[in-house]
């Protein structure tokens, strides 16, 4: 179920509101109860049979938990790693080492009818944080209902962000947890409405010009200069506003409810450096990595050369996590070799690399280095990627611009530039969802009173509602397109 879906916004959302104001100030643990249900329901609702593995996987990761905060033990803690990695190999990895070996043996082993369940790779990193936590000491006695709402919460469950228990037990054990105020319920909503409307008008809509691209791409097909870096920048917007759609709209969700998860997405397109991109891009993600993979593997305590393969390793993983495809790894691997030359860099001109004088040029250079990136993160195969990168750098091959010399084939893409530039201002001149919040819970959102139906509520919490009333209504006409969010393939 797609939070832009109409099953979603105009069924299960007001049920689950009208449940959630009902037992406002009743018993919490009921509702923890009642949102767990609607939360497995929401996960079944495309395929009920990946329900099962789900609530296994939930039942599995907790008593390997608890029998770690007992008695710490590298054996069962390795056991409950090895058996989540083993079902996420399983069944997202599985026909990709059967493909690469009937390539490389020239052998013919069948696929398996195998359907990747949906957040998967999500739910096993944040079980797998888990168990390490659980058996560093850092959980105590965790509770069932806890635990399940902890994995399960329908806002975060898909794509994330990824949670660790540590951080959301301390808002479910507190007393004023699952209540209503109006406060967090209305901030809430606008701010879903605000991922709404990134998602359906604009990274949807984005969708129509980088989808032929890459299209002809895949199929050989030829591919002028200017087609390919429509493609290609069409497609870096259309994810950039594809996952901060997404990511509002499941902060959003959970502040309606009282629940305030992590910052996932903070202006990455903002970042001067690709070191800096990854800590505003997929932030949960890249502290995952960080974590549980970097600092494991020495992170950057045994010298230079170590850390910058450890960093070139977990960057590839960190690919190889997105999808089961060399695009995947080829696209982690890039970034790995970016973050690396960023460091020598940073070492070899520190002073002027610490100065912001050319700042604007160190932001379009990242902006170049990850949208080129992109094309593996979109294509389907690696030689679909390949042609959209040697039709960007053609290397002096003037014939791709007199190959077309009417003035009607250059008029769509002089319209898409408006929207490019637009898009631009939009991302590096105003405000982001998260420097708006903050703004909203902060005594200068000027607060009055205004009665309306004998209730009495703040005009600036009016205004709110308003201003996500019309961010609802733009968002219908793209609703038609209604399609997946990017993230909810991995």
């Amino acid at each position: 179920m797609l939070f832009s879906s109409f099953e979603f916004i105009f069924i299960f959302l007001p049920i689950i509101i009208i449940l959630f104001l009902f037992f406002n100030k009743k018993n919490r643990n009921i509702f923890s109860f009642v949102i767990i249900i609607f939360s497995l329901y929401f996960y079944s609702f495309s395929n009920s049979s990946w329900l099962l593995i789900l609530v296994f996987s939930i039942i599995f990761n907790f008593l390997v938990g608890k029998s770690l905060i007992k008695n710490s033990s590298k054996l069962i803690l390795f056991l409950g790693i090895f058996s989540n990695l083993l079902v996420l190999i399983y069944f997202k990895y599985t026909n990709f080492f059967l493909e690469n070996l009937n390539n490389f043996f020239s052998i013919k082993l069948n696929y398996l009818d195998i359907i990747l369940p949906i957040g998967i790779s999500f739910f096993t990193f944040q079980q797998i944080a888990f168990l390490i936590d659980a058996n560093k000491k850092k959980i105590k006695n965790p509770s069932f209902i806890n635990y399940s709402l902890f994995v399960s919460f329908f806002p975060q469950l898909i794509a994330g962000p990824i949670i660790l228990y540590g951080d959301i037990i301390k808002q479910l054990e507190k007393k004023i947890s699952f209540r209503f105020f109006k406060k967090n319920f209305f901030i809430g909503l606008f701010i879903f409405n605000i991922g709404l409307f990134k998602k359906m008008c604009i990274a949807d809509t984005l969708e129509i010009f980088s989808k032929p691209i890459f299209y002809q791409a895949e199929t050989d097909q030829t591919l002028t200069f200017i087609e390919c870096w429509s493609g290609l920048i069409s497609y870096s917007f259309q994810i950039y506003f594809d996952f901060s759609g997404y990511s509002d709209m499941a902060i959003g969700l959970a502040k309606m409810f009282g629940i305030t998860l992590p910052i996932n997405f903070n202006s990455p397109y903002k970042s001067n450096s690709i070191i800096e991109f990854w800590k505003r891009w997929h932030i949960t993600l890249s502290t995952f990595f960080k974590h549980y993979i970097y600092f494991p593997l020495g992170g950057n305590r045994e010298g230079i050369f170590r850390q910058l393969l450890n960093i070139l390793f977990v960057m590839t993983l960190a690919g190889f996590w997105h999808g089961a495809s060399w695009n995947f790894i080829i696209w982690g691997g890039l970034h790995g070799i970016f973050i690396v030359t960023n460091h020598l860099w940073r070492i070899l001109t520190k002073s002027w690399f610490e100065s912001k004088k050319l700042n604007i040029i160190k932001v379009l250079l990242t902006f170049l280095c990850v949208t080129v990136a992109w094309a593996f993160f979109r294509a389907e195969t690696v030689n679909g990627a390949l042609n959209i990168i040697s039709g960007c750098f053609p290397f002096f091959n003037s014939s791709i611009f007199l190959e077309y010399s009417e003035i009607d084939y250059y008029l769509p893409y002089i319209y898409q530039i408006k929207w490019f530039v637009l898009l631009f201002i939009v991302i590096w001149i105003l405000p982001n969802t998260n420097q708006i919040s903050i703004y909203l819970k902060s005594p200068s959102f000027k607060r009055g009173s205004l009665s309306i139906y004998k209730y009495n509520l703040n005009n600036s919490y009016i205004h709110l509602v308003i201003i996500s009333f019309f961010l609802f209504i733009a968002s219908f006409p793209g609703n038609q397109l209604n399609q997946p969010f990017i993230y909810f393939q991995f």
